[in-house]
């Protein structure tokens, strides 16, 4: 059963429990609690995504009809591996990030030469002309960098998962630090690189390959998640469990996504919700391998269907606990507002978000900023915001509804409500990018608190 709101009155640090009418004292602190829902709404930047070609935008309806708010967009430029790509070729991503954008999607990207078994050891055996494709691509992946979540290293060897490469199996360090330092070179700093096995990030800072500065933008896609004991080849250098203990610290504020591989001892329900916490699993392949997906549904995992604890966990999973606010709004007078605030799932969230306290009234909209940084919540953590402001003049209505913004710095993004992140409470009603969990009534004192 879920737990219903409760309410107390916080006056001189007693706290009175019960039913009680609300004074009209303007220094009257009021505390709300609220409950974590079971829901997982489609929130940017986490969870399932759908895998669509760049050259079949029309594709992308898919991505929201499948549940998911992040697509896959896999850019295969294997008959340009000894020449430049083509305007056609760069119209064509322009164009599939474009229909992105218009869907209110976030992006995983990978460019490779080839997607196919037959993609192995076609990457070019000239590293110039990789960089030089990167750099073709660079005004593209700029001009929608707001919307790019994770750009996969890509590039070198078989699907551009950095094995079976003309630069070595796996690569050469000197090969990936190529690839990476010329994306670092044209990506904005909010979007995140992954390159396809822990030990490559190891050994990359290790040998001094890329400045130590871009070690908080790498995170892992593994493609053989779950696969076998060391996930096919992706664990290397380390045991399964030291690697999941590395994962569990290196990856707090870093993605680590990408696909299951085949059904293993390892691909349980029971396991994969026991790793994809330590791992802080942020994003998976929706669609393959759909043997092991099938299993979770079976499956159950901290008492209920795993493959929907997983789907709601994945990420970051943003509820509010409790809130403590003044009983009573009225121009020019002090308001106060602390709420705490918990991310339950497995992941922060990442990116550039600003945070503010809304205040709506009938015509009328006033943002208080928040000291947030909600792009580091921590996963399994606890946040405290305050605010304290003068009510402002102008902010009218019978009901004045007062609301949380977590919404994304893109300035193409600015007033997408599909962009903006949703509490995942009972009671809470998100509604034009505003998670609004309290209300305040008209009277003849001002405004008083009467609750969502």
């Amino acid at each position: 059963m879920k737990k219903r709101k409760a309410v107390w009155l916080w006056v001189l640090a007693a706290a009175v429990i019960g039913v009680i009418t609300l004074w009209p004292f303007h220094n009257l602190l009021v505390r709300l609690e609220f409950a974590e829902g079971d829901s997982a709404h489609m929130n940017p930047a986490r969870g399932f995504y759908f895998p669509v070609k760049s050259n079949h935008p029309e594709k992308l309806w898919q991505v929201r009809a499948n549940g998911c708010s992040l697509v896959f967009i896999m850019f295969d430029i294997g008959d340009f591996k000894d020449r430049d790509l083509s305007e056609q070729k760069l119209e064509e991503l322009d164009a599939i990030l474009k229909g992105a954008r218009d869907r209110g999607l976030k992006v995983i990207l990978r460019a490779a030469y080839g997607f196919d078994n037959e993609s192995a050891y076609n990457d070019p055996k000239d590293i110039v002309r990789i960089t030089g494709h990167i750099g073709q691509m660079k005004p593209v992946l700029q001009k929608y960098g707001d919307i790019l979540y994770v750009v996969q290293a890509g590039f070198l060897g078989a699907y551009g998962e950095w094995h079976s490469s003309n630069f070595g199996d796996p690569p050469s360090v000197d090969a990936q630090a190529a690839v990476l330092n010329e994306l670092f070179d044209g990506l904005p700093e909010n979007v995140f690189i992954c390159v396809r096995r822990p030990s490559f990030i190891r050994a990359l800072f290790a040998q001094e390959k890329l400045p130590q500065m871009f070690e908080g933008r790498i995170g892992v896609h593994n493609d053989a998640l779950l696969g076998s004991g060391d996930d096919l080849g992706t664990y290397t250098d380390l045991s399964r469990e030291e690697e999941l203990a590395w994962a569990q610290t290196y990856f707090v504020r870093l993605p680590y996504g990408g696909e299951t591989s085949c059904k293993s001892g390892y691909a349980t329900a029971q396991n994969a919700s026991r790793e994809f916490p330590m791992l802080h699993l942020s994003y998976l392949n929706s669609q393959y391998n759909k043997d092991v997906l099938n299993g979770w549904k079976i499956g159950t995992a901290d008492g209920e269907d795993a493959y929907e604890y997983i789907r709601r966990h994945m990420g970051y999973r943003f509820s509010l606990q409790s809130a403590k606010l003044s009983g009573m709004l009225e121009a020019g007078r002090e308001v106060k507002a602390v709420l705490y605030v918990s991310n339950t799932g497995f992941a922060s969230l990442g990116g550039d978000y600003s945070t503010n306290l809304v205040i709506k009234g009938q015509d009328t909209e006033f943002s208080i900023p928040l000291e947030a940084d909600a792009e580091n919540w921590p996963p399994d953590g606890n946040v405290e915001l305050g605010a304290v402001f003068a009510m402002p003049e102008g902010v009218a209505g019978e009901t004045l509804r007062l609301g949380l913004r977590i919404a994304d710095k893109g300035k193409s993004l600015t007033g997408d409500d599909r962009y903006a992140v949703a509490l995942q409470n009972t009671g809470i009603d998100f509604s034009g990018g505003v998670n609004f969990f309290a209300a305040y009534h008209k009277t003849e004192d001002g405004y008083q608190l009467i609750f969502n």
